[in-house]
């Protein structure tokens, strides 16, 4: 929304006369810096402090379509204007920051200026937000932020802070249908293996990990009454693949052996 527009007091009818490219935007720039009691007008502040933010109201003035007319029509409102709260009766100013963007470098100085001279700026924007409803986004907004977050590779800490992070049934039941059909490809597999590993999320190799009872009691409970999918039902294996598979095992001897004794000291609890 572009135009001229004015902050009102209620009490008295005065008010500051502005113009911008986005009045909704600009306003709530206003807003800010009188809620933290650091506008640029002196005046305006003394007034806000005074009287309080439940008394100043905005009001669109003129809506103007020719960015190259705002100047001069909010020179024509603050000509007509007697009480006005601007230190300035001239709306022309040296070329400023209008239709211009702030590199990311800049606004990272920016961020980290306002943090020092205001420790509490978290609480007061936690504040300010505070009760204020989001609307759910478009898939335009979606495909943006999409296209923005692309490639982008998250730290070990971050990886770390979202891992065992818990998920409500409905977020489960989004993330399973979203993976559904889904196939990963050999290089996504390999590289996710080693991201794991560096990150010591898992053994190295699946051999060796230890399952916990309920994970056993899981497994046990899904694989029940299962018909195997391989074909190798009442099949026998030929002599060249038993070898392979003797030499396989061969390096997994005490693996065997334990898993033996165990079973072995099990059936003799249980007859005795």
């Amino acid at each position: 929304m572009q135009g001229v527009y004015a902050l009102v007091n209620k009490v008295d009818r005065r008010q500051y006369v502005g113009s911008s490219i986005d009045i909704d935007h600009r306003c709530r720039e206003h807003m800010r810096y009188l809620r933290r009691d650091r506008h640029h007008c002196s005046y305006l502040q003394r007034a806000w402090t005074k009287y309080g933010e439940e008394m100043f109201v905005v009001e669109v003035i003129e809506m103007v379509s020719d960015r190259q007319k705002l100047k001069e029509r909010e020179q024509y409102y603050l000509d007509v204007t007697v009480a006005k709260y601007n230190a300035s009766s001239q709306a022309a100013r040296p070329p400023g920051m209008t239709g211009r963007h702030h590199s990311q470098e800049a606004k990272q100085r920016m961020s980290i200026a306002a943090k020092a001279r205001d420790p509490g700026y978290k609480e007061l924007l936690r504040k300010a937000l505070a009760g204020r409803k989001l609307g759910p986004r478009t898939d335009d907004t979606k495909a943006r932020i999409s296209a923005k977050l692309a490639g982008r590779k998250l730290s070990s800490a971050q990886l770390a802070k979202m891992i065992g992070r818990p998920k409500t049934p409905e977020h489960r039941a989004k993330l399973s249908a979203s993976h559904k059909g889904q196939v990963i490809s050999q290089q996504q597999r390999a590289a996710q293996s080693e991201r794991m590993k560096q990150l010591g999320l898992r053994p190295p190799s699946p051999r060796g990990r230890v399952m916990t009872a309920a994970h056993r009691a899981n497994l046990s409970a899904a694989l029940k009454g299962r018909v195997p999918s391989c074909g190798h039902a009442g099949r026998k294996h030929s002599a060249e693949t038993k070898a392979i598979i003797s030499e396989k095992l061969k390096g997994n001897t005490n693996r065997i052996k334990k898993e033996t004794t165990y079973a072995r000291d099990d059936r003799a609890v249980g007859a005795g």
